[in-house]
């Protein structure tokens, strides 16, 4: 849950509906105005992900936030990404021997 250390999103599309669905939860129900919710948006997410919404922060907070958002879902929460993502770690991934099964 954002909050916590371990709670940064990258930018994986494997984590991005868990990271979402813990943001919904301990922030965004916590926090009533968009200029909080994008400043902690911002802060939980590093890297490519961070990259992609910085660009929100110089528009009106409740606008910033919801483009925000947008971006986070469109580039690493869409269905085909995260399918590429799965294909990409089962493809690439460490392979079974034959006793692992």
């Amino acid at each position: 849950m954002p909050g916590h250390s371990g709670a940064k999103f990258d930018g994986n599309p494997l984590q991005y509906w868990s990271f979402i669905r813990s943001f919904e939860n301990s922030v965004e129900r916590m926090c009533d105005d968009d200029g909080s919710r994008l400043t902690r948006l911002l802060q939980y997410c590093v890297g490519k992900a961070r990259k992609v919404i910085h660009c929100c922060t110089v528009m009106p907070p409740s606008e910033g936030y919801k483009h925000a958002r947008k971006l986070l879902k469109e580039r690493f929460g869409n269905e085909y990404r995260i399918s590429e993502a799965w294909i990409d770690k089962v493809t690439n991934g460490q392979q079974i021997k034959p006793h692992e099964g």
